[in-house]
């Protein structure tokens, strides 16, 4: 099932590679699992794909960073940046401050 460009939801000959980062993008099931989700989602059908590891969204503020430097490393808008952690006086930021890294 393609959800963008060359991506897709897909089975596989290899059930050990499931959960691994082994391909390009594509998302990988038990073949049994890819034909349960096939018979129910009709075509046209919005996906989000969302990580399943929660900290790779996050920041920790290290020594010297400041929220324009941090906005810069990861590639994300500085304004975003605020938004997202409700941030009010950018110049408050602490060293081991959790910032949420917008998407």
């Amino acid at each position: 099932m393609r959800f963008y460009k060359d991506y897709g939801i897909h089975g596989t000959n290899n059930p050990a590679s499931i959960g691994r980062a082994v391909s390009n993008g594509c998302i990988r099931m038990y073949n049994q699992d890819v034909n349960y989700v096939y018979s129910l989602v009709p075509i046209g059908t919005e996906v989000t794909i969302i990580s399943s590891q929660t900290t790779d969204r996050y920041y920790v503020v290290q020594p010297g960073d400041t929220l324009y430097s941090i906005s810069q490393k990861l590639g994300v808008s500085y304004d975003a940046l605020l938004r997202e952690n409700s941030i009010t006086d950018p110049n408050m930021i602490y060293v081991g401050q959790k910032l949420l890294i917008p998407m």
